[in-house]
């Protein structure tokens, strides 16, 4: 859907991200979190000093998804996702940098294979 909507010359990749999140933020408002009772919650954690840690970690997420859909409309939605899919190889190595958690040979291997998948998805999607 992004990629058929971000064909359209007049719709940025800024714009259609907005689009995304506002409607997605309106749903969680208005149906989700109330079908949960979770507005107690919510304010709770907003009231705890990890706060500012979900704000960054928010925007973080922000700056990734901008990141996907800028992609999306310069290589294609095809090569777009297999990078997009390769994050949880990422998490592996920035863990071991950031977190100083040594990755298991399951995690390693795991993260290599994705790499590995996500760089012959891209390569054969651009033969074609």
């Amino acid at each position: 859907i992004t990629a058929y909507g971000l064909k359209d010359s007049r719709l940025d990749a800024e714009n259609v991200l907005i689009i995304r999140e506002l409607s997605s933020a309106l749903i969680y408002a208005l149906f989700i979190i109330p079908t949960v009772k979770g507005y107690p919650l919510l304010v709770g954690a907003i009231k705890t000093s990890a706060a500012g840690f979900a704000a960054l970690a928010s925007l973080c997420g922000c700056v990734s998804m901008l990141l996907y859909y800028r992609s999306i409309r310069k290589i294609g939605a095809s090569v777009a996702m297999a990078l997009n899919s390769s994050y949880s190889a990422w998490g592996v190595l920035f863990s071991w940098l950031i977190l100083s958690e040594v990755p298991t040979f399951k995690a390693v291997l795991c993260g290599l294979v994705i790499l590995v998948g996500s760089l012959a998805v891209a390569l054969l999607a651009k033969r074609e």
